[in-house]
C-alpha cells in the first residue's frame, strides 16, 4: 500500500511539473509573438525596412495599402480599395504616418503603383508634391497633384498627365503636362492630319505655375504654329518628322 502511495504522489508531482512547464513555454511563445508583430509594425514606418516587390515593381505591402515614399522622416502611405476595372482604386486615403492627409471625397478613380503615384520634394522651399494619377476618360487622364506643407495638404491641383515629366529647361525644376487627346479628321489610318490641341505644361516650382513659355515652344514644334490655347478645332497637318524632336525633349 505504500509503495502505491508513493506511486500516486509521484505522477501527481509528475503532472503538476508538466503543467508548469507548458505554461512557461505558452507565456514565452506569446511574448515571442508579440515581439514579432512589433517589429513587423516598424516595417511600415521605416523607408530601410519596407518590403518593395521587386517582380511587380511596386511599393504594395497589401493589396490596399502603398508605400509612396517620406516627406522628412515621415513615411507616406496610399490606402485605397479595389474597383475591379484594370486595377483601378478608389476610396484612396492618404496618410503621413498615422495621420490622414488627404481624403478623397468625390469617388474618384485612381491607378497607385511605382509609376503613378510620384512624391517630389523641393528641399530649398520645405515642401512636398505629392502626384496621384486621376482616370478622366475619354479625356487624357489627370495628376492630382497635393501640396505639402507643414503635414498638411496646402493647395490642390489638376493637371493634364502627358508624357512631359523631367526637368525639360534644364532650370532646376520639374516640367509635367502634356496635350489632351486628339482626333484625326482624316478616314484613313495612318494620316498627317489632326485637330490642333496645343500642350499644357506646368513646372513644379514654390507653386504649381503655368509654363507658357514651354508650352507654346512643344506646340509649334508640333504643328509649325501657335494658335493660342483655345482653337481647339483647327484642323492641321503634321510633320511626324517633328514627333522625333519632341521625344528628346521628353526624355
Amino acid at each position: 500500500m505504500k509503495i502505491k502511495k508513493i506511486s500516486i504522489k509521484i505522477l501527481i508531482i509528475f503532472i503538476l511539473v508538466y503543467i508548469f512547464l507548458c505554461c512557461k513555454n505558452n507565456k514565452k511563445n506569446d511574448s515571442n509573438d508579440s515581439q514579432k508583430l512589433e517589429e513587423s509594425a516598424v516595417v511600415f514606418d521605416s523607408i530601410d525596412e519596407v518590403m518593395i516587390n521587386e517582380k511587380n515593381n511596386s511599393n504594395l505591402i497589401d493589396e490596399n495599402r502603398f508605400f509612396a515614399g517620406l516627406i522628412g522622416k515621415d513615411s507616406i502611405f496610399i490606402e485605397s480599395e479595389e474597383e475591379g476595372y484594370q486595377e483601378w482604386r478608389k476610396n484612396i486615403v492618404v496618410f503621413i504616418g498615422k495621420n490622414i492627409l488627404y481624403m478623397d471625397m468625390d469617388d474618384n478613380l485612381f491607378y497607385i503603383n511605382n509609376l503613378d503615384a510620384k512624391n517630389i520634394s523641393l528641399k530649398s522651399q520645405d515642401m512636398t508634391y505629392i502626384l496621384l494619377t486621376l482616370f478622366d476618360a475619354p479625356f487624357a487622364d489627370k495628376w492630382l497633384i497635393l501640396k505639402v506643407q507643414n503635414k498638411r495638404v496646402t493647395e490642390t491641383y489638376k493637371v493634364i498627365k502627358g508624357n512631359i515629366f523631367n526637368d525639360i529647361d534644364n532650370d532646376g525644376f520639374f516640367e509635367i503636362g502634356g496635350r489632351e487627346l486628339s482626333e484625326s479628321p482624316c478616314n484613313k489610318i495612318p494620316c498627317d492630319s489632326i485637330y490642333y490641341v496645343p500642350f499644357e505644361i506646368y513646372k513644379l516650382n514654390e507653386t504649381l505655375e503655368f509654363d507658357s513659355i514651354n508650352s507654346e515652344k512643344l506646340t509649334f514644334m508640333l504643328y509649325g504654329t501657335f494658335l493660342g490655347f483655345d482653337n481647339k478645332d483647327t484642323v492641321l497637318y503634321v510633320d511626324k518628322g517633328k514627333y522625333n524632336s519632341i521625344l528628346e525633349i521628353m526624355q
